[in-house]
């Protein structure tokens, strides 16, 4: 598995560093979305490509103007749709392992709904797992993780000696 700095994750997402860590230093990500321990506060902080992707997507969030308690809140509904495939892993996870065109859209402040390859999901409350919901939001906003992934996880014909 390909691995990263923080500096090389700024670089790609165009994240600030201070937002990166931010993200890292307050829990933004849910650690059942992060792949691999990430060391420990002091010293260069070492992350894998599909962990990068989620710290990129709260950092992109943060720089959008929302605060930490937001971010973290959606972050965790992202996360918790489940794909309706043979591997049952989060729909995130499936986005952003497998190199999926996606988007997550979060609606009226607490709905969540992927629209993958071209394939849009039904609205979801991620506090009752599995249960749709018929919905036409007031407010949306939409994350592209795909375009966020295509960003961090570039070519490896393009990686420098710690992307090892």
């Amino acid at each position: 598995m390909h691995v990263m700095d923080l500096k090389t994750l700024s670089e790609r997402s165009g994240i600030s560093p201070r937002h990166l860590r931010y993200v890292l230093d307050h829990s933004l990500v849910p650690g059942s979305l992060l792949t691999e321990d990430l060391p420990i506060l002091g010293r260069t902080r070492i992350v894998d490509e599909i962990s990068a992707v989620y710290i990129a997507c709260a950092g992109h969030l943060l720089e959008a103007g929302y605060r930490g308690e937001a971010v973290r809140d959606m972050m965790a509904a992202f996360g918790s749709i489940i794909a309706k495939s043979q591997l049952h892993l989060p729909i995130f996870r499936e986005v952003v392992q497998f190199n999926k065109n996606g988007r997550v859209q979060f609606g009226d402040g607490r709905y969540v709904r992927w629209i993958v390859e071209g394939k849009t999901g039904p609205w979801q409350a991620p506090t009752r797992k599995g249960k749709t919901v018929e919905l036409a939001p007031r407010t949306c906003f939409e994350l592209d993780v795909g375009e966020i992934t295509k960003a961090v996880r570039i070519a490896h014909s393009t990686r420098n000696p710690l992307d090892s």
